[in-house]
């Protein structure tokens, strides 16, 4: 009696294992699976989600097959994937579900971008900032004095005031932060050519500085011409003369100008 009972239960052992075996391979086989996209996605998860909900929805997407029972068991044989956390992330073709989860939970979030070209008036950043794709837009309804107060600058205009140059940003990310980190990086460029500046030059501010390193810039492309032409802008200035160029009143004029239109101020 006592050998059929030990014989028993080196049977139902025996069974206990396979089972787990092949489930343990259901489970290695789901998670194996390669994703059904033919180009890049884009999946954003919620704050509060679970691996489950993830799971949930990546199958939802039609974008791998579904398997109750893997799916539940999948936090028992993988525990590394369930802390997954809630961003925006882009998705290969080559991905299988485990590097899908695996990005999530190591919360390797897509990078946007947004470019900002030298010389363009504010007006278009704010329209080049509308466009943007995942960025929070909280600088629709205010006006531009208005946005320097939210930035605490203050000048009540803006213009020439941010760095031009291309910045990256998270999903969610709002355009007061793209503009308050340029602000901030022009600041400290500035300050330091301030600090570095000639003597008894006629400026009163970085401020002023910048402003003719921009009448500058627009009144030539070429950057061996740009010290010879502040200079002459130096020498008026000391003199109490008018600049006498196209920039300032071509920059003024905005959408308005048109090439017969400049006068010289």
């Amino acid at each position: 009696m006592i050998k059929k009972l030990i014989s028993l239960l080196f049977v139902l052992a025996a069974l206990a294992a396979g089972g787990f075996f092949y489930v343990a391979k259901q489970v290695d086989s789901y998670v194996g699976q390669p994703i059904q996209i033919g180009q890049q996605e884009v999946v954003t998860i919620r704050t509060g989600a679970s691996l489950t909900s993830v799971i949930n929805q990546l199958t939802d997407k039609g974008w791998f097959e579904d398997d109750e029972l893997s799916s539940r068991l999948l936090r028992r044989f993988y525990p590394e994937l369930t802390q997954v956390k809630a961003g925006t992330y882009v998705i290969e073709p080559s991905q299988t579900l485990y590097q899908v989860v695996e990005k999530i939970v190591e919360g390797k979030e897509h990078q946007f971008s947004i470019t900002f070209v030298e010389g363009s008036r504010f007006d278009e950043w704010l329209e080049a900032l509308s466009k943007a794709p995942q960025l929070e837009n909280l600088t629709q309804d205010l006006t531009e004095e208005q946005i320097a107060e939210k930035l605490g600058i203050e000048n009540e205009k803006l213009e020439g005031l941010f760095l031009a140059e291309t910045y990256h940003y998270t999903a969610g990310t709002s355009d007061l932060e793209i503009l308050s980190r340029a602000y901030k990086q022009l600041d400290t460029i500035l300050t330091k050519a301030w600090e570095a500046k000639q003597a008894n030059l006629p400026l009163d501010s970085p401020y002023e500085a910048l402003i003719l390193a921009s009448i500058i810039e627009k009144e030539t492309a070429v950057a061996q011409e740009r010290e010879r032409v502040a200079a002459v802008f130096v020498n008026r200035l000391n003199k109490g003369m008018r600049l006498q160029t196209d920039p300032t009143v071509i920059y003024g004029m905005g959408d308005k100008y048109q090439a017969t239109s400049a006068v010289k101020v």
